[in-house]
């Protein structure tokens, strides 16, 4: 049909027109393959890191303990109470592991990958489970242990970014905070961000 393929000539183009040749897959040679997945190196520790409570790494149990309680200043008794106890609860568990910072200990208990819960440490008892992951968002906030991304992503810590904020006095952070709610982002977006 004349015109009706405009301008394409079969003929022309031979039996291989409109595919794509390939070649037989060939294996490279051993050593120019890097079997080796990079995997990118931590941040470097600052220098003067942010800690708003001061350097508790190797601090005494009753010493972080009492950290906590003074960063969130709660008035009632017994708030303060649970506190120093879901503090103390964490830093046990944690001394039982090898390290001369409470972060080596975090490291070498096994919490700090992605999944992990620290409410599993306390196994089915519901209010160890509770004292554990209260003691770590507690721990987390005063940067006494620092998560992998990994391990902070793997569990929901509710309305962490005002704990933190709460503790760290920092007016940077407050700017962020006051820009963010200032923002007109969705109310799920700005709570993202923060």
């Amino acid at each position: 049909m004349p015109g009706s393929t405009a301008g394409y000539n079969a003929r022309a183009m031979g039996p291989t027109a409109g595919r794509i040749q390939r070649n037989p897959l060939r294996e490279a040679p051993a050593d120019r393959v890097n079997t080796k997945a990079v995997q990118p190196a931590p941040p470097p520790e600052p220098e003067n890191p942010p800690r708003p409570a001061g350097g508790l790494s190797r601090a005494s149990l009753a010493k972080a303990a009492d950290a906590v309680v003074t960063a969130w200043g709660d008035e009632g008794l017994e708030r303060r109470r649970l506190r120093r106890l879901s503090t103390v609860t964490v830093l046990e568990h944690l001394q039982r592991f090898p390290g001369t910072t409470w972060q080596q200990r975090w490291v070498a208990a096994g919490p700090d990958e992605y999944g992990t819960n620290p409410g599993d440490l306390g196994g089915e008892d519901k209010k160890l489970r509770k004292l554990l992951i209260s003691g770590t968002r507690q721990l987390f906030c005063l940067r006494v242990i620092r998560p992998s991304p990994d391990a902070f992503r793997g569990h929901t810590y509710p309305n962490y970014a005002l704990d933190f904020r709460l503790v760290a006095k920092d007016p940077l952070l407050d700017k962020f905070h006051a820009a963010a709610e200032a923002s007109d982002a969705t109310p799920a977006a700005r709570r993202t961000a923060l």
